[in-house]
């Protein structure tokens, strides 16, 4: 071979095997910032709910789809049953099936009240797509005492499963939630709720994923996505973040790869 060809092939190979390799960094980022989407979607769908009816009135928007059999209000311990039968269409057009029990051991705002809460055929479907998420498993949470600014903070501890389409995630997370706003006045429909706090994530039973909040993850009762914060993702060999902006209620998140490059993801796009 020419030795003047030589240098321009290797130069060929050498930005062919990077662009490769940046290609496949971009394409995992994305589908690990997906499937976080949709684990904090599948997570919201659910408080939605018992924030509707459990923490903030005995009234409920899904009423009027939903069988819900209450023990009793002011009873403690005191269980809820949610029943969405076979479809419920509730505020945001969203439809859920399935059952949600909850057991309550004293009233919201009793510090050290437990709030445990179990799926039974669980699943939410977004308004843009006919691919539900399904729930199975435990999620737990204790009323903490008020922060500093007053607020009232509550322990989540979760262990579940989510699935969507051809995959899982085996989903664990120990955090705080705190209501920012909207707590003094249940009837209120804006609510703002910042969630902190770590855990896992493995995907059709391969290798584990490591989730971090670095920066307050905000939710807007109003809003489907996370509006706010920045959670770190951590894989074998790699990680990246993901920013889901300052506040905007959007479908927009920017995800940083270990080497730097950035992109812009839309949160509607999830994988199934």
């Amino acid at each position: 071979m020419n030795n003047y060809f030589t240098p321009f092939l290797l130069t060929i190979v050498a930005s062919s095997f990077v662009l490769t390799s940046c290609s496949r960094q971009e394409n995992n980022a994305t589908a690990e910032a997906g499937e976080e989407t949709i684990t904090q979607y599948a997570e919201k769908s659910v408080d939605d709910v018992l924030d509707d009816y459990v923490l903030r009135s005995d009234s409920s928007d899904f009423a009027d789809c939903a069988e819900i059999t209450d023990s009793g209000a002011d009873i403690y311990p005191r269980t809820i049953v949610i029943d969405f039968g076979d479809g419920c269409t509730g505020p945001g057009g969203r439809t859920r099936t399935g059952i949600i029990t909850v057991e309550l051991s004293d009233a919201w705002d009793a510090i050290g009240s437990m709030r445990t809460v179990n799926f039974e055929g669980y699943t939410i479907s977004p308004v843009w797509s006919d691919l539900a998420i399904g729930l199975d498993g435990t999620r737990t949470s204790e009323r903490l005492a008020n922060n500093a600014e007053g607020q009232p903070e509550f322990s989540r501890v979760i262990d579940m499963t989510i699935a969507r389409g051809q995959f899982t995630i085996e989903h664990e997370f120990s955090g705080v939630r705190t209501w920012i706003s909207g707590y003094d006045n249940p009837q209120a429909d804006e609510n703002f709720f910042g969630l902190t706090g770590s855990g896992t994530a493995v995907r059709n039973g391969e290798y584990t994923i490591v989730r971090e909040i670095l920066d307050t993850l905000m939710f807007d009762s109003s809003c489907d996505q996370v509006t706010q914060g920045v959670m770190a993702v951590t894989r074998p060999l790699t990680s990246s973040t993901i920013d889901y902006g300052s506040g905007a209620c959007d479908d927009e998140a920017v995800v940083t790869t270990a080497n730097g490059n950035t992109f812009t993801i839309d949160l509607h796009q999830f994988p199934g």
